[in-house]
């Protein structure tokens, strides 16, 4: 069963070149690992996702797959946004305003423009 939230937060953190789930080698090869599983249709599991924050902590990164930014409310100027993109495969909960085109880095597609249902 795959960790929704952090799948969310590793995909966005794996679209940013500073990160050190990118910029750390180690780090980056089990999240590679982790998107690999992914892209093939296997399960990961909360332990793949535990591995990769064992790993950011040994690098000295003691927030692990924690969200480093703050994100946006879907709420502007009192109506509710009616569009959003999400996941591509279906398989987290990260979402995305549609004001600019995003990147699903685990599986190197772009976002899904979503419309809520009224």
């Amino acid at each position: 069963m795959t960790d929704e939230p952090r799948l969310a937060i590793l995909c966005a953190r794996l679209g940013a070149d500073t990160d050190p789930v990118r910029a750390v080698p180690a780090v980056r090869s089990m999240a590679d690992r982790v998107v690999a599983r992914l892209r093939s249709g296997d399960p990961v599991l909360e332990d793949d996702f535990d591995e990769i924050e064992d790993e950011l902590m040994r690098a000295g990164y003691a927030a692990g797959l924690s969200s480093t930014r703050i994100y946006r409310p879907l709420l502007g100027d009192g109506r509710p946004v009616l569009e959003f993109l999400a996941c591509p495969g279906g398989r987290c909960s990260r979402v995305e305003l549609p004001d600019a085109p995003a990147e699903c880095a685990v599986f190197a597609a772009p976002m899904t423009r979503t419309r809520l249902a009224s």
